[in-house]
């Protein structure tokens, strides 16, 4: 067994022993330091499918160990000049391909309020599309060692610069939410062990939710612009200039070339969520649809549901999570041989291959069943233990990260364990 690790787990190390966890603010209470860090473990993956938290990280295969995968340390300062001006920004420290240090800020904005019910904010904003958005990597504020992949993963953005504008307004025994947002986003996903671009513009949302002690409900939707509109879809230039040039030999790859040059590239997200926290009983799930106008990549839909029932400082829990693209995987046929010429066939065939991956990779076709136990057995600190349970379709692996594709669906079991601190 082999086991990654980060250099972020030196920082980590140095953490825990400061003790349960603080948070400094100055004399005159304008500025605020907090923060919040994971220590995970994950054993996860197959020969083909390597297991990822998120698609911008390396997967972990052959059920190899990973103290990376799961490990997160944030660091929050808030300044709060007056009543109305404000600030805020969060450095994160994670496994991801590219770790510049443009990436690793998930925040960084100037807010203005104005009343008790408007509140602006403009720079680097989080992209507040689901329940957890706000807190995605702050593994303590999850019954979960991690927010459910088969939700999250696709939603591969944790901000945006632009601007949201919150109103907030008591109704009931709780309180409304509107919230509308707008900017652009970039993310460095990995496919087949290359690091691609992926750079979203034009993106508009509006979110409604409420929420009173017990109860959390909100709806959200929003629309982005895929941007390299009139080229490949991800990277896949090379694959498309090798299909045109054998489009004699085989008819059909002038068309699968065709179908890789983004002719639209408008997504739609649509996410309904609710959640229920009355002792002893945690209760949470959502579902969305991705309304795709991409042909190169399908409309999808991902759901999960979650039940807890704390136990004095224990919490057991039980997840289940699907998550499928519209229609059936394409199935591309294999292309005729050219008689008396094995290079040139051998050559088709790879090029098929690549054509058929290309295809599932993008494809998702997904189910898993999850057992975990969480302890909070010190003053904001959570011990958790997970199983997952992951039934992934032979042409629908686009959550994993790909070595090789899998010659038939596939079964895998992951492990994980993580210790959370707020602090």
């Amino acid at each position: 067994m082999q086991i990654r690790s980060t250099s972020l787990l030196f920082f980590l190390s140095t953490l825990f022993p400061c003790g349960y966890g603080w948070a400094f603010e100055s004399p005159s209470q304008n500025i605020r330091v907090s923060g919040f860090a994971t220590l995970g473990y994950t054993r996860s993956g197959s020969e083909n499918l390597g297991f990822r938290r998120h698609i911008d990280q390396q997967g972990v295969f052959d059920g190899d160990g990973s103290l990376s995968s799961d490990s997160i340390i944030g660091l929050q300062l808030d300044y709060n000049a007056n009543d109305a001006l404000s600030a805020g920004i969060q450095l994160v420290g994670k496994d991801r391909a590219d770790n510049s240090v443009e990436n690793s800020i998930e925040w960084a904005y100037v807010g203005y309020q104005w009343g008790s019910q408007w509140q602006l904010r403009a720079g680097r904003v989080g992209y507040d599309a689901m329940l957890s958005s706000e807190y995605r990597n702050v593994g303590f504020a999850h019954l979960w060692v991690r927010p459910p992949v088969e939700y999250y993963t696709f939603v591969t953005f944790f901000s945006l610069d632009g601007a949201d504008l919150t109103w907030t307004q008591p109704i009931g025994q709780g309180t409304l939410r509107l919230k509308a947002l707008a900017g652009r986003s970039k993310n460095n996903p990995v496919f087949f062990g290359q690091v691609q671009e992926l750079e979203l513009e034009n993106i508009y949302g509006l979110n409604i939710g409420w929420e009173s002690d017990q109860w959390r409900f909100r709806f959200s939707t929003v629309r982005h612009d895929y941007v390299r509109p009139g080229n490949s879809f991800l990277g896949y230039d090379q694959l498309v200039n090798a299909l045109n040039q054998v489009s004699n030999l085989w008819p059909a790859a002038a068309q699968y070339a065709d179908q890789l040059i983004l002719d639209n590239n408008q997504l739609r997200y649509y996410g309904l969520g609710t959640a229920y926290f009355n002792h002893p009983w945690q209760v949470q799930s959502e579902i969305s649809y991705t309304d795709s106008r991409i042909h190169s990549y399908p409309s999808q839909m991902g759901g999960y549901l979650s039940i807890g029932y704390q136990i004095n400082q224990i919490t057991p829990y039980v997840l289940v999570a699907a998550a499928k693209s519209e229609g059936n995987a394409d199935l591309i046929p294999t292309p005729q041989g050219i008689p008396g010429n094995p290079t040139l066939n051998d050559n088709l065939v790879m090029l098929h291959q690549s054509v058929q991956g290309s295809s599932d990779i993008r494809n998702t076709d997904q189910t898993r069943v999850s057992i975990g136990l969480r302890w909070d057995f010190y003053h904001h600190l959570a011990l958790k233990a997970q199983i997952d349970h992951s039934q992934v379709g032979q042409h629908g692996y686009s959550i994993w990260d790909i070595r090789t594709p899998p010659p038939k669906d596939q079964t895998i079991n992951t492990l994980s364990l993580a210790l959370d601190w707020l602090f």
